[in-house]
């Protein structure tokens, strides 16, 4: 389909009073007082899957990234997944580590993962 606008490919966290209605894709609260919460454009797995099609596109599989390569690294700004928020991330690629596609790892620098 047609490529979406990079605003919407971004989690944005909206202020809302308590009781009105909120109608939007994927929500998921932040707090327990429901005063904030994430909007989710796609699932974890729609992002890991995006992530993955990448990966394999340029033959990256078996290699190892950090969190921030993924999200803000030169080779992925043309993805949508670039500027995605860490949370989103670190779930997108939890999915992929349920799949065997991919390993979360620790690195000296923060989080990493490898793809198989």
């Amino acid at each position: 389909g047609p490529r979406s606008y990079q605003w919407a490919s971004r989690p944005a966290r909206v202020a809302t009073s308590a009781g009105s209605a909120v109608t939007v894709g994927n929500l998921e609260w932040l707090d327990k007082n429901k005063t904030s919460f994430l909007i989710m454009w796609r699932r974890p797995e729609e992002w890991g899957k995006l992530i993955y099609q990448w990966v394999s596109k340029n033959g990256l599989t078996n290699s190892v990234f950090t969190l921030y390569e993924l999200a803000s690294g030169d080779d992925t700004e043309n993805e949508e997944f670039h500027g995605l928020d860490e949370t989103m991330l670190l779930r997108a690629l939890q999915a992929l580590q349920q799949e065997h596609k991919a390993e979360i790892i620790t690195l000296d620098d923060g989080r990493g993962v490898k793809f198989f």
